[in-house]
């Protein structure tokens, strides 16, 4: 399966910051799209997630988008992944060994 994350933010956003940088700690594929230009997007992907703030963080799995919430519950996220891979279990992601 190919996967990667993508996170919706802003250019000067400190946990969007923390967000890329705890990817590329983990050497995990990642796209950023800033919406300071897209407020109406911004807005809707908001409303439509439940989530006010920035980032707004998905990881997409053949085409497929899962909302994982901000930068801190990606941290919780990518826990919660190692301690199943470590179990047997896990995101597909996350048992490849390409990433």
């Amino acid at each position: 399966m190919i996967g990667y994350f993508h996170i919706f933010g802003k250019k000067r956003c400190k946990f969007c910051t923390t967000a890329t940088k705890l990817l590329e700690s983990k050497k995990l594929e990642y796209v950023v799209s800033h919406l300071e230009k897209a407020p109406g997007v911004l807005k809707t992907l908001q409303d439509n997630n439940g989530h006010k703030t920035v980032p707004l963080i998905f990881e997409v799995v053949d085409n497929m988008p899962i909302f994982i919430g901000g930068s801190s519950e990606l941290k919780e996220y990518l826990d919660e992944a190692k301690e199943e891979k470590g179990r047997g279990e896990g995101t597909d992601l996350l048992q490849s060994d390409t990433v």
